[in-house]
Parts: structure tokens; C-alpha cells; sequence
């Protein structure tokens, strides 16, 4: 509603007695129109902001990122049965948790959880030929507001060494970076595990600081852990940058 009015036509509709009464009901009803047309939009800008999110599944030419479904249960149990070693300092949580088939089917089901509520994105890492879950990739730590995010990830010992690992966290930066805007992306690292401190440096990632005693690996040990990010800004000049499409 517009107040196309003015008081002193109001005068002569209604006479002076009524003219003002009239006239602040038509300026409070504009506002109101006003306040619900904002409040709308406001809603709509929200429900888009909200819907933005990391997708179901990203692709490389030789892999495919993943959620996890139902279905992958028995991937899971033979990806970290053959691994449960290897990743007992690095992923002590995965290495002696999900040992039977009902605490698998909750960790998944944990994995939809923490997607839908947009915290934590668990992909499976799967090779294209032959289909084989050969690790995983979390985005987690995920703050919208900055917006920013941790990654963590393993490969399988069968799998090392050929660029897998790299071709995993490349491709999730770039859909952080260029598809949903994202500021910062970091990655936490004990100085033991070589291979990842050197796949940070290669991908362009800045040091910050080791930050002393600050995680126990699952043989008990207390470790300095190492942090490493790439931000926006970083990521435009970086080589990863330079590779993606």
C-alpha cells in the first residue's frame, strides 16, 4: 500500500477531526505492507543461504568423492579392517571404533546426520576402475559465517603413492573456493605423518604454527600437531588454481 494522500486531502474528506486518525492509519498500514515485504525477503535470502551446501558427490577423472549410503557398509568394514594400524596414530576414532556391522550402520547414519545439518561432509573415496572404496575425505569444523573448514583424509596402504590423496583434497578446495566462496581451508597434521606435511606444501598451503601437545594418537602418545591453510586468496595464485577448470 502507497500513501499517495496527503493530509490536507484527508482534511477535506473527513474534516478536520478525522483527518489526522485517517492519515496515521495509512502511513502505519504502509509500513506494516513495508515490514512484511523485507521480512520475505528476508526469509527467501535465508532459505537460499542454508540450501548452499557441499554436493552428494564430487568427480575427478579417476575418482569419485562419495557420502556414504547404506549400501557402502561392507566397503567400510574392509577399507578399515585391512587399515586398522595405519591409522591408529593419525585416525584413532577409526582405527578402534566401527568394528562390527551395527556400529557401522550408526556411523553412517551419523555421517547423514552431520550432512543435513550442514556441520561435517563425509565423502568415501572411490576409484572409478575398478569401483573400490580406497579412503575417506572429511570437510569438517565447517564455520558458514567465515565461511571456513577442516579437512582430514586418509588413503588406504594399498594405494599410497599414487596421487590419490592429492587428487581427493584438490578437488573438494576447488568447489570450496570457487563454488561455494570459501575463505579458509586448513588442515591439522603431526609432525610424523611426512607424506601429508609434503602433500600440504605441494598443494600451496601456508604454515601457521605447530601448536604443542595438542593431540593423543591412539598408542597413547602425546603429539605437537602442525597447521597448514589456504585461503581465498591464496588459492587464486596457487598452482591448484591454475589446474582446475
Amino acid at each position: 500500500m502507497e500513501v499517495r494522500t496527503g493530509l490536507s486531502s484527508y482534511t477535506r474528506m473527513y474534516g478536520s477531526k478525522g483527518a489526522a486518525a485517517a492519515y496515521r492509519w495509512q502511513v502505519r498500514a504502509a509500513q506494516w505492507q513495508y515490514k512484511i515485504i523485507l521480512l520475505d525477503a528476508l526469509t527467501k535470502m535465508t532459505e537460499q543461504a542454508v540450501s548452499v551446501t557441499f554436493p552428494e558427490s564430487i568427480a575427478t577423472q579417476r575418482i569419485e568423492l562419495r557420502h556414504y549410503a547404506d549400501t557402502d557398509a561392507v566397503a567400510i568394514a574392509e577399507l578399515l579392517g585391512s587399515n586398522r594400524q595405519h591409522l591408529l596414530r593419525n585416525f584413532p576414532e577409526l582405527s578402534k571404533g566401527l568394528a562390527t556391522p551395527d556400529e557401522i550402520k550408526l556411523f553412517i547414519e551419523d555421517c547423514a546426520d552431520q550432512c543435513n545439518d550442514r556441520k561435517t561432509h563425509t565423502y568415501g573415496i572411490w576409484t572409478k576402475t575398478p569401483r573400490q572404496l580406497i579412503g575417506q575425505l572429511k570437510v569438517k569444523n565447517i564455520l558458514w559465517n567465515v565461511p571456513s573448514a577442516e579437512l582430514s583424509y586418509f588413503v588406504g596402504q594399498s594405494f599410497l603413492r599414487r596421487g590419490y590423496a592429492r587428487e581427493a583434497v584438490a578437488i573438494v578446495m576447488q568447489v570450496a573456493f570457487r563454488e561455494l566462496s570459501f575463505n579458509r581451508v586448513y588442515v591439522r597434521i603431526i609432525p610424523s605423518n611426512i607424506a601429508s606435511l609434503q602433500l600440504a606444501q605441494k598443494l600451496g598451503m601456508k604454515h601457521e604454527g605447530l601448536h604443542r601437545n595438542e593431540f593423543r594418537c591412539g598408542l597413547g602418545e602425546l603429539h605437537d600437531v602442525n597447521y597448514y591453510s589456504l585461503t581465498h586468496d591464496d588459492y587464486l595464485t596457487s598452482a591448484l588454481a591454475a589446474l582446475s577448470p
